[in-house]
């Protein structure tokens, strides 16, 4: 169901992050524009040099009214070109998708009531993530978009859940937040990395105070399939989804908490994430299944990253840190 509450009159910029994706791009730009309630801008932060990019825009641009607007990072690199798309756009409300996505129609008119309640400060919805079979990876959940008290998030946004609900994080394909709740997103994540940015966002919106929505009726369809995307066993991807989960999460955590998860990360931790337990799980069961030895040498990438984050943030000195936290 859409909110029932009338929002106030707020401008609503469409940021897109894109590279290298033009055919991907053209059906999401054609999604966006066939909304009920069309968004006031559209921004899409692309790579220098992306040509064919670049004319997918230009000729939007000719055969539609929404002011659709270019800007451009120097590398690719999903930090950078979010905070620039946030910069240039014009709206009091940010939606962010992804290029590999298409909106349903009602994406924008579910979204925007929310902002009516002066305490939410970002809302987001489901992606419909499709498979190469033409499925929809699909089934039941019992939670959504939370942050356990030892620190490991359940992100389950593209599966089934049954109701509107406050979480602690959204997922960056199918999210929006107003824009004086944005900060930049932190430089010293991995550059060109999508894992964990939507962490860095939403844990500090949380902790200033605000609220995350997750409603399941905003819906966004996810050719995720169809995306360039690197192997789960590729020691960058291993070792970006590390050092970005660890760098939010001990920057936003505070107290006892950031303390539980770090024991949490490098004991146990999740996949890719992998702690000694979970590493040693998988690869004893790939050992079994597929002789896989070469699998061994991810453990090594996972506790460096870990390590590496955690040097950034100077963790020894992060309990006497005055900065709010998740607590």
């Amino acid at each position: 169901m859409i909110a029932d509450t009338v929002a106030p009159t707020l401008r609503m910029s469409v940021v897109i992050v894109t590279y290298n994706r033009p055919e991907l791009l053209r059906n999401c730009l054609a999604a966006v524009a066939r909304q009920t309630r069309l968004p006031d801008q559209i921004v899409l932060a692309g790579v220098q040099g992306d040509t064919e990019t670049r004319a997918v825009v230009e000729a939007f641009n000719q055969i539609n009214v929404i002011d659709c607007l270019w800007v451009e990072s120097p590398t690719p690199s999903v930090t950078e070109q979010t905070d620039r798309g946030v910069a240039a756009s014009a709206g009091e409300i940010i939606v962010f998708t992804n290029d590999d996505a298409e909106p349903y129609p009602d994406w924008l008119a579910r979204i925007e009531p929310y902002y009516a309640d002066p305490t939410v400060g970002g809302v987001g919805g489901r992606d419909f993530i499709h498979t190469r079979e033409g499925g929809v990876i699909d089934g039941p959940t019992d939670c959504v978009g939370t942050i356990t008290w030892f620190g490991r998030v359940h992100g389950n946004h593209h599966l089934s859940y049954p109701q509107v609900v406050d979480v602690d994080v959204l997922k960056g394909v199918n999210m929006s937040c107003r824009k004086y709740c944005y900060q930049s997103l932190d430089s010293r994540l991995i550059p060109g990395g999508r894992w964990h940015w939507e962490l860095d966002l939403c844990l500090g919106i949380r902790a200033s105070g605000m609220r995350l929505v997750f409603d399941p009726d905003i819906v966004v369809d996810h050719y995720h399939y169809q995306a360039a995307r690197p192997d789960t066993l590729n020691s960058d991807f291993v070792r970006a989804a590390n050092h970005n989960l660890t760098l939010c999460q001990a920057k936003h955590l505070k107290g006892w908490r950031r303390s539980v998860f770090l024991i949490y990360n490098v004991v146990w931790g999740d996949y890719p994430e992998m702690g000694l337990a979970v590493f040693a799980r998988t690869y004893i069961g790939r050992l079994r299944a597929e002789r896989d030895v070469e699998f061994i040498r991810l453990l090594g990438v996972s506790m460096a990253a870990k390590r590496d984050a955690l040097a950034k943030l100077r963790v020894s000195r992060l309990v006497q840190t005055d900065g709010r936290g998740i607590r």
